[in-house]
């Protein structure tokens, strides 16, 4: 009789043991699909944050591409402004700036 309760207790934890295995294993599984899930998610973060990065260094380069344009329409309208105020003064002495307008 002893021998019987002692194989039935033996049973009944191995019972327990492999339930509790079950629901490690359940567990695992879920906490691998969690994992997964994230990985995923972080990888799409990722690329998502290498598109933005492009685009904004796309546009900085437009950006420095219209500086340096509007830089350069400055500097030639400077010059003609220049060369048109040397031409005025040059006339209003009555003579051409070839001939040394500008020195009165």
């Amino acid at each position: 009789e002893e021998s019987e309760e002692s194989e039935e207790d033996a049973l009944a934890a191995a019972t327990r043991r492999r339930a509790e295995a079950e629901v490690a294993v359940v567990a695992a599984a879920e906490e691998e699909e969690a994992a997964i899930a994230e990985q995923e998610a972080l990888e799409a973060a990722v690329t998502a944050a290498r598109e933005r990065r492009a685009a904004a260094a796309a546009v900085a380069r437009a950006a420095e591409a219209r500086l340096e344009a509007e830089t350069q329409a400055e500097g030639e309208l400077r010059q003609r402004c220049l060369a048109n105020d040397r031409h005025v003064a040059a006339a209003s002495c009555g003579r051409p700036v070839a001939f040394g307008g500008l020195r009165g």
